[in-house]
């Protein structure tokens, strides 16, 4: 009986083992793609299949604020399997009207490089204004 056990116990580890592999992938997101000029949308990249993956440089992009918030990380577990990620959160804030070109995206992670491709973002005429620390935003005038 004991040997039996065993034999079971070591089935259910090597069936778990199995159970949480998983596909690396990048992806990158913008909450929205079109905004009116002053108002900030964030944008996400998610890094699936761990969760120690460092955030992306993004480069400035003149008209526009980006600001790191974050990281965040889940882990998900359905029927056995698995499942990490890490979201790395920017808020950005178009500071003029345009369509701008954000990414594309890399991280590396465990000697490879993982790629998400660039979002689009429309911004729209406004009036512009200031924003609460970020400072004056301007209008379709200027």
């Amino acid at each position: 009986m004991k040997n039996t056990t065993g034999i079971i116990v070591l089935l259910l580890f090597l069936f778990m083992s199995v159970c949480v592999a998983q596909g690396e992938e990048l992806e990158a997101a913008l909450e929205k793609s079109h905004v009116m000029l002053g108002n900030p949308v964030y944008l996400n990249i998610i890094f699936h299949g761990a969760q120690n993956v460092a955030r992306p440089n993004i480069p400035e992009i003149k008209g526009l604020r980006i600001k790191y918030v974050g990281p965040a990380t889940q882990v998900f577990v359905n029927n056995g399997r698995i499942s990490k990620s890490i979201t790395h959160s920017y808020l950005v804030v178009p500071l003029k009207v345009g369509t701008f070109k954000i990414g594309p995206f890399f991280v590396d992670y465990r000697g490879q490089t993982y790629s998400a491709a660039a979002v689009v973002l429309s911004v729209s005429g406004g009036s512009g204004g200031v924003i609460a620390g970020i400072g004056p935003v301007a209008g379709t005038g200027q």
